[in-house]
């Protein structure tokens, strides 16, 4: 995030110093041209920084809340189940929700909504015995609706992670259009016209001119690694993997999106590995990198007990 914030600050200072010195492009087409595509593109990079610089947590925010409001129904739903599974003598009923556990604080949004589907299909399947085994009409409503705003924020937040890497997408593309109309357009122009416009001239080489003190690339060549750790059964994002560069000895946990980002990184080959407790460690991602460079790599991790009960 730093690398990407310090890459369109120099093209905003830009900005702000061929606005100042309109004079300097009147009469002349092309470079005009070329100065207004620039000044289009970087306010529009503008927005859309801003845009992706906000804090993501709201809708997992919303998402918790639900989860704490249904939690206890949830835990009342899954034990009636069980009584009518005995009230049944349905072993296979027993065993199907005995598999998805007793513990709901920590559990996968995907894996509660299955259990609610399987619940609720066993619900509608056995409606005379419903009153017997202590479902109250109004607990049954209340765990669908809930039931429902849960798949709703599910579906709310993929779709926001979804915007999100378009955004960032659309970000690498517009810093690249940027600085190829500099690098082969304005960069010459300016040059150029040394002589004729020192005050523009000194401005602008202050900010695209790099003096380079310690041998890395500079800002706006520099690369980045991104991407999700997902549960590979359920698709759900997991939140507190650890990705780390090999070649760095560096670390990151993920965030609550599952999301990770790898910045400020030269040309080169990188190798990332990835571990979370209760999983299986994947084998290793071998990546390579080029210059100004932005790479999506997603990790996809199994379940430890899914392979024990295999």
């Amino acid at each position: 995030m730093g690398n990407l914030i310090k890459r369109t600050e120099r093209l905003f200072a830009v900005k702000r110093v061929l606005e100042s010195y309109p004079a300097a492009f009147e009469g002349r087409t092309e470079i005009l041209a070329a100065k207004d595509s620039f000044l289009a593109i970087a306010s529009e990079l503008s927005q859309k920084l801003n845009l992706y610089l906000r804090p993501g947590r709201a809708g997992y925010a919303d998402r918790m809340a639900i989860r704490q409001q249904l939690n206890p129904l949830l835990f009342k739903m899954v034990n009636i189940a069980k009584l009518l599974a005995v009230r049944l003598n349905d072993n296979a009923m027993q065993v199907i929700l005995n598999a998805y556990g007793s513990r709901f604080e920590g559990m996968a949004v995907t894996r509660v909504l299955a259990m609610a589907a399987y619940i609720n299909e066993v619900f509608a399947a056995n409606e005379a015995l419903l009153p017997l085994v202590g479902v109250d009409p109004d607990d049954r409503a209340s765990f669908e609706s809930q039931i429902d705003a849960l798949m709703a924020a599910k579906n709310s937040a993929l779709l926001a992670a979804d915007a999100r890497r378009l955004l960032k997408s659309d970000i690498d593309r517009m810093i690249k259009q940027c600085n190829k109309l500099l690098r082969y357009q304005l960069d010459r122009f300016i040059r150029y016209n040394t002589g004729n416009y020192t005050s523009l001239t000194e401005s602008y080489l202050r900010i695209r001119v790099v003096r380079r003190r310690r041998r890395k690339p500079a800002p706006e060549m520099a690369s980045d690694i991104s991407g999700q750790v997902l549960d590979s059964l359920t698709n759900e994002p997991i939140a507190g993997a650890t990705i780390t560069l090999v070649e760095h000895a560096y670390a990151e946990q993920t965030d609550n999106n599952g999301s990770y980002e790898l910045d400020e990184l030269e040309a080169g080959s990188y190798t990332l590995s990835c571990h979370a407790e209760g999983y299986l460690v994947p084998p290793p991602a071998h990546l390579t990198l080029t210059d100004n460079d932005s790479l999506i790599y997603n990790f996809n991790l199994q379940r430890a007990e899914a392979t024990v009960a295999a």
